[in-house]
This record gives C-alpha cells, sequence and structure tokens, in this order.
C-alpha cells in the first residue's frame, strides 16, 4: 500500500518482467518498498549571484524547524548546483525564492538538461517546457549567452512557464505556446543545435508522490501515449540542425516509452546515433545505464537511468541523440509554413499588438536610463540598437540577438519585460516592472535602497505593504537628486527585489501582486 493506494496489478507484473529481463531481481523488493517511503523534493540555485551556503543559512533563519546549515546542502548527484530539501522545509517560502535565487524541482527531473550539456551561445529549444524547470537549468548553463526558445503546447501551462523565468531573470528566452505537429515556420526546421524532449508520459516515477498519477495509469496505460512520444521526437528531429543533439526524457520506468521508442526512432533516422553523456557528467556513480531491449542495438546502455532504489529521487529515463554533422535533409517537411515577409519600405516601427511607435517608447526608455543611471558606472547595460526590441501592448521587451521568424508563433515571453509605456495625458513616459531590475548589476542605479535580509521592511514590502524612508535614507536620495514621485531600486544585500516610487517619506509598494506573500 502506497498513501492509502494499491499499485496497480498490472504495473507490478510488468515491473517484475522488467527486473527479471534487466537481471535485477535481487533489488526486486528493495523497489516496491521504496514506494512507501516520504518522496524527496530539492532546490537548485544560480550560483552566478549567490553561493549555497548563503542561501542554506537564509532557510535557517527563516524556519522554526530543527536544522541546521548543512542539512540543506545534501547534494543532488547528478546535478550541478542541486541540493536536497530536508523533509518539512519550505525553501518556496523564503526570501531567496523570492530574490529569484532558486527553483524547486524533483531530484530525478534534474537529469535530462545535465544530459543536454548546453554550452554558452547556443540555439536551445525546449518543446514541453512547462512548468520550467529544465529550461531555467538551460538558460543559467546559455550564462546569458545563446538562445532559449521554451515551448509548451498547453497555453496555461505556458503562461507558469513565462512566469517561472521571468521570476529567475532570463533575459534570453522566448516562451511561447504552439502545437509543433502542425508547422512552424521555414527557418526553424534545422534551426537549433540543442533540443530537450521531456516528453508527456504515463508517470510511473511519479506514483509515490502523486495518486493521481496511480489512477490515470490504471485508466489508460502507458501504451496511451507512445504515439504522441514518437511524434514529437520525429518532430523535434526535425527542428534540429546537422550535429545537434536531443535529449529524450521521461519520468516512467517501463521500456516501452523509453528504450524502445528510441529503438523505433533509430529504426527510421540512421542519421542519429546514442550517445553515452556520463563522460562529461558529475554522479555518474549514481547512474544507471539503459536496458538492451535489442541485440541489433547494443549501444542502449548508453541512455542513462535513475531508479529510485538507489537515491533520494524518483524514476527517471533519458537518452542523448545526436545527428550526423553531415546529413543533408533533401526537402523541408510538408507541414512547413511559408510565412509572408513584410514589403521592403514597409513602415515596421509600429510593432504588432501596440499603437505606440517603437522608436518613441525607446526615447523615454533610454531617457529613464540616463536619469536613473548612478554616473559613476560605465558600462553600457542596455543596447541602443532598436532591433533588439519589441513593443506588445505598450510593454517594452529587450530581446534575444537573434530569434527565428516569430510572425505566426503566439508568443508569451520576449526576451527581458522592461516597462510599461503609458501613453495618456500630454506626455508619454516610461514606467518600470521588476523584471528590469534582474539582468542589470544593483549598482547601475543612482536611487536605491540598499536593505539588509533581517530588515523588516523587506517583507513588509514582499507583504504588500507601504514603506517608509528613515531620515538619513531621504536625504541621500535628496542629494543624489531624485525628485518627488520618481522611481528607487529597493535591493537586499546587493540583490534586486523591487521598484518603489517616492511620497515624501512614503514608498510605493511596486511588488508584483502575483508574488505578493
Amino acid at each position: 500500500m502506497m498513501n492509502g493506494q494499491k499499485l496497480p496489478d498490472e504495473f507490478i507484473n510488468n515491473m517484475h518482467a522488467l527486473f527479471v529481463k534487466a537481471d535485477m531481481q535481487d533489488e526486486w523488493e528493495d523497489f516496491l518498498q521504496g514506494f512507501d517511503k516520504d518522496w524527496t523534493r530539492a532546490w537548485r540555485l544560480q550560483v552566478d549571484r549567490t553561493n549555497p551556503e548563503a542561501v542554506a543559512r537564509n532557510f535557517v533563519a527563516e524556519s522554526a524547524l530543527d536544522y541546521e546549515v548543512e542539512d540543506y546542502l545534501k547534494e543532488v548527484p547528478w546535478a550541478q548546483d542541486g541540493y536536497y530539501i530536508p523533509k518539512d522545509a519550505k525553501p518556496g517560502k523564503s526570501l531567496a525564492y523570492v530574490l529569484g535565487l532558486l527553483y524547486i524541482q524533483e531530484a530525478s527531473a534534474m537529469l535530462p538538461a545535465e544530459v543536454l550539456a548546453t554550452k554558452p551561445g547556443e540555439r536551445v529549444l525546449d518543446l514541453c517546457a512547462a512548468p520550467g524547470g529544465k529550461s531555467s537549468q538551460i538558460a543559467k548553463k546559455l550564462n546569458g549567452d545563446g538562445l532559449l526558445v521554451a515551448n509548451d503546447i498547453s497555453e496555461s501551462r505556458a503562461r507558469i512557464l513565462a512566469h517561472n523565468l521571468e521570476q529567475q531573470g532570463y533575459a534570453n528566452t522566448l516562451v511561447t505556446h504552439f502545437d509543433v505537429n502542425e508547422g512552424l515556420p521555414e527557418d526553424w526546421y534545422g534551426y537549433f543545435d540543442a533540443i530537450q524532449l521531456d516528453v508527456p508520459c504515463s508517470g510511473e516515477g511519479m506514483f509515490r508522490r502523486d495518486n493521481q498519477a496511480i489512477s490515470s495509469w490504471s485508466e489508460y496505460g502507458p501504451e496511451s501515449i507512445r504515439e504522441i512520444q514518437m511524434q514529437l521526437l520525429n518532430d523535434a528531429s526535425e527542428l534540429l540542425k546537422p550535429g545537434g543533439r536531443i535529449a529524450y526524457s521521461t519520468c516512467t520506468f517501463n521500456t516501452w516509452e523509453n528504450e524502445e521508442v528510441i529503438v523505433d526512432f533509430l529504426n527510421t533516422h540512421p542519421e542519429f546515433k546514442l550517445i553515452d553523456p556520463r563522460e562529461y557528467m558529475s554522479g555518474k556513480d549514481n547512474l544507471r545505464k539503459g536496458i538492451v531491449i535489442d541485440d541489433n542495438y547494443p549501444e542502449l546502455t548508453s541512455a542513462v537511468r535513475i531508479w529510485p532504489q538507489d537515491n533520494m529521487g524518483e524514476g527517471h529515463f533519458c537518452a542523448l541523440l545526436v545527428k550526423d554533422e553531415n546529413y543533408l535533409q533533401e526537402s523541408l517537411p510538408d507541414k512547413a509554413k511559408k510565412i509572408k515577409k513584410k514589403k521592403k519600405g514597409k513602415d515596421n516601427s509600429k510593432l504588432k499588438g501596440s499603437s505606440i511607435k517603437l522608436e518613441d517608447a525607446l526615447e523615454v526608455f533610454w531617457q529613464f536610463c540616463e536619469k536613473n543611471k548612478d554616473g559613476n558606472f560605465s558600462e553600457e547595460v542596455f543596447s541602443r540598437d532598436k532591433k533588439k526590441y519589441r513593443i506588445i501592448n505598450e510593454k517594452l521587451y529587450l530581446m534575444p540577438v537573434e530569434f527565428p521568424e516569430l510572425e505566426s508563433i503566439h508568443l508569451l515571453k520576449s526576451g527581458c519585460y522592461l516597462g510599461d509605456i503609458n501613453n495618456k495625458g500630454k506626455r508619454m513616459s516610461f514606467n518600470p516592472v521588476r523584471t528590469l531590475l534582474l539582468p542589470v548589476p544593483s549598482e547601475y542605479w543612482k536611487y536605491r535602497l540598499e536593505l539588509d535580509s533581517f530588515d523588516e521592511r523587506v517583507y513588509q514590502l514582499i507583504q504588500g505593504e507601504t514603506l517608509f524612508l528613515e531620515d538619513s535614507e531621504l536625504e541621500d536620495l535628496i542629494n543624489k537628486g531624485i525628485k518627488d514621485q520618481e522611481y528607487i531600486a529597493v535591493t537586499v544585500e546587493g540583490l534586486p527585489l523591487s521598484w518603489v516610487k517616492l511620497n515624501g517619506r512614503r514608498l510605493k509598494n511596486l511588488f508584483p501582486r502575483k508574488l505578493i506573500r
């Protein structure tokens, strides 16, 4: 029994047969008993902005639980900067989470992005990306250089994905909502260096933490999803450029959705081969080999498996497929869509979804930056190339340097959301949003209120309350030239938190409503 629910008999029979085939009979009882154990969550850190010890100290200080710093620093062996969460601890309610320093994720789910091993400068597609754990791993590995297109077929899930990527300040990302099987613009095909493909699956690896997964499996079984998995893998292969790679993954145990999918794919795609990612991965001693279910494909041992009886984590499967760098695709797929380009000479200054000219929006944005920039900060943070910006529904975005044709794509996040253009009244103005702060060094801003993490105003701000300046703080800002109704960047120990607006000694709270706790 598990959480009061019995594992399906068919699942038990199927898994026992698999354990026999894989010569793992001596682990069978350990596997079954594992379903009665507590499942373990994990957190993953943005180490470029802080260090794990500092965040763990923050967890201890904010929690009434009897844990020490080291209890939060037990490493997930296969994941860079991943750590297990002690039972009942809730780092998702911490200040570090609000600051976008960490992402809460199941430990095994950190595997596929480590297998893909994204490098700065690459074009990467996360095809089934929501809620965003793997996308945020990829974005961090890009380190601001390259492009991530994170997509989900569900619009509601894609909006969650967009929110999670914005929360962590990743600017060189696009969040899209499309069904790849319906076709994409021509220049998407053969465009990507790497594709993350964490496909929908029967979810056997989630049985321990989700009773609904058991009910769904009992009703539909693993066979129901196989056609979708194969279609997604075929679609991904067409979008990948020669020499590129696909990390195909599931959170399920059976070979039907794992090794057998790979065999069927390789049988029809001779331009691909399996590569063993253990050569460059950390924690490889904690990873099992794939199961050889076809003697014609002994290289199936290059696939990677996580079994819950081995580690603190659920089940996962991942295979790294690499496309022949000399492969020449003779023609585009029939579903490739030809998008009519705008005629040369046509005025494109009014971009889709806005009545405001881009050049006018950029003028007030750059004026804002000049007004609020610290004179001692010499670096040019925001490009003056208007081709790198886009305005949608009066919202201004800084776009990634390069991206494929977006004319027919449902776009939910366009790079970094900088702020809103207010065109009401006599004068156009720029109103900054929190995400403007995230990719910018805090020292950039002349009008800045620096707080330590124990200042009660930090918690007043994230709870949506009004803040007040101390006399010395107000005097310092006035000496720097601030005027009433102008913006102040609030930082916590050097990390960006929110904007506020000066009104005497009072500070109007501009912390995003959707983040208020």
